[in-house]
């Protein structure tokens, strides 16, 4: 226990956001980060009252809202507001509340988001979108005119393969900026998302204070929606990655046996639950392979888990590896649903699932295999699979031994 609450406070103490306890309208807790937003020591802002750092066009709002909360009034969690600092300057926050036990007591907790640059940013972009309106009102004339002559001269010399390239390279441009802009965004819904995790493990591990069964239950849902947003961010980012040219492969040699049998391992708890019988074949003399781990691993552990995910109780699954024509081939196979001739020619594509009866028992993102093709695309091999409806799937892919 005394390593687990080291362990969290540590992740605390250590947080890039701002992290406040209010008890009372007595500020309990301030993390590092927030005493330094404020300009505040340790012992100045420790047992000060709340409102020593609210701004005061704000008081009037932010008593309100503390009230109303402490007496179980449901209110938006999420808001932005302003802070002032030792000095008097204004601190544009975002702010995330909510209701934790602390010391025998119910204590408001706040977490502090700096959003001063980025309400800089817009303002800025305020100001200049009377600008930018005008100008692109008179590029849009312009290329309005453009577009007419160009329709002149392609009726009359047929620049139709030209004006098809113009397009495919617009497209291009714009699918290059949207995997830009999602990498990005990913990046930023990580950091409050692993906050979020943190606290309703803190809190379901009563480290800082008991829970009732009933509070157990949502935390343990906060916890494990959390776990599966979070996954869903990852392979967002992964893909975005990709199609950014932004993910770099990293070349190690490693154990291909030690790979499958970790991955075995890593679904124990779920192939137990389900009493799933795990078949391992590895052919004689597979020893090392040369290519990237992470990446490899993260494709093997998408296919178990749609072959654990389809697979009904006491069913089989079976890996196996070999060496054909100096490259690794890899198999996961399953006795499960299966897919038909026309559906698997949709697998592979981002976002896509297939519409069965099985859709609502058996949901997800549809990004999985998506992300395995274009992985191991990068990484120079190749990947398929064998089904038929009712007799399960295969999925193959093969690897350069690289050696």
């Amino acid at each position: 226990l005394r390593e687990s609450e080291e362990k969290y406070r540590t992740v605390i103490e250590e947080s890039n956001d701002g992290i406040l306890i209010v008890q009372d309208r007595i500020i309990k807790y301030a993390n590092p980060c927030l005493r330094k937003m404020v300009g505040y020591s340790y012992e100045e802002y420790i047992g000060s009252n709340y409102e020593i750092t609210i701004h005061p066009d704000e008081k009037l709002k932010i008593k309100d809202r503390y009230s109303r909360r402490m007496l179980g009034e449901n209110l938006p969690k999420k808001y932005e507001s302003l802070m002032i600092d030792k000095n008097g300057n204004k601190i544009n926050v975002e702010y995330n509340v909510g209701l934790i036990p602390f010391e025998g007591k119910i204590a408001n907790l706040t977490m502090v988001h700096d959003i001063t640059e980025r309400v800089k940013i817009l303002k800025k972009l305020k100001d200049h979108e009377v600008t930018l309106t005008n100008l692109v009102g008179e590029k849009t004339k312009e290329l309005s005119k453009t577009i007419k002559i160009l329709e002149k001269e392609i009726e009359k010399q047929k620049l139709t393969e030209l004006a098809l390239n113009s397009a495919r390279i617009a497209a291009e441009s714009a699918n290059f900026a949207k995997s830009n802009f999602l990498a990005n965004m990913s990046h930023e819904l990580r950091t409050p998302l692993n906050a979020i995790i943190g606290f309703a493990e803190i809190m379901k591990d009563e480290l800082v204070g008991e829970i009732n069964m009933e509070q157990r239950e949502y935390l343990n849902d906060i916890f494990e929606s959390g776990i599966h947003l979070l996954s869903l961010i990852n392979n967002v980012l992964d893909l975005s990655k990709i199609e950014a040219g932004k993910m770099e492969v990293q070349f190690s040699r490693f154990s291909i046996k030690g790979l499958l049998e970790q991955s075995i391992n890593f679904f124990k708890s779920k192939t137990l639950r389900k009493k799933l019988k795990i078949e391992l074949d590895i052919a004689k003399g597979i020893n090392k392979i040369n290519t990237d781990e992470r990446k490899t691993k993260q494709v093997l552990y998408n296919l178990l888990s749609n072959a654990i995910k389809f697979t009904d109780e006491k069913g089989v699954i079976g890996i196996s590896a070999s060496i054909i024509n100096n490259e690794m081939k890899i198999s996961v196979r399953d006795n499960g649903i299966g897919i038909s001739k026309d559906n698997i020619k949709r697998l592979f594509k981002p976002f896509e699932q297939i519409e069965t009866e099985y859709s609502k028992k058996y949901p997800g993102t549809g990004l999985g295999l998506n992300f395995c093709k274009k992985v191991i695309d990068l990484l120079n091999g190749s990947i398929w699979v064998e089904s038929e409806p009712g007799k399960g799937s295969r999925f193959t892919f093969t690897l350069p031994l690289n050696l």
